[in-house]
């Protein structure tokens, strides 16, 4: 739901929520790899509607490539965002 949370609280009848997106960061294969995770499980739907995965290369080295990358580079990777949020309700 993420930033939808802001309008859902609203329409709920609530206080607009604070709100915080943390995203970890992290160089092992799990994090790195879940990009590639989510281009492989879309990647029929984005070659029929485009030619925009020919910029990566070879799809099917892709993975190995991404490893190395962050193993070379020293650095980490962001993962997936969490949206929380959260309000008060004024007392009545």
């Amino acid at each position: 739901m993420g930033v939808a949370l802001h309008q859902t609280f609203q329409d709920a009848g609530l206080p607009a929520p604070t709100m915080r997106m943390d995203v970890l960061l992290d160089s092992t294969p799990d994090f790195t790899l879940w990009i590639y995770e989510v281009l492989r499980s879309l990647r029929p739907h984005i070659e029929q509607h485009s030619d925009a995965l020919q910029a990566l290369g070879d799809f099917e080295t892709l993975w190995v490539r991404l490893l190395s990358e962050v193993a070379a580079s020293h650095t980490v990777v962001p993962y997936l965002p969490v949206v929380s949020a959260w309000c008060r309700v004024p007392a009545a």
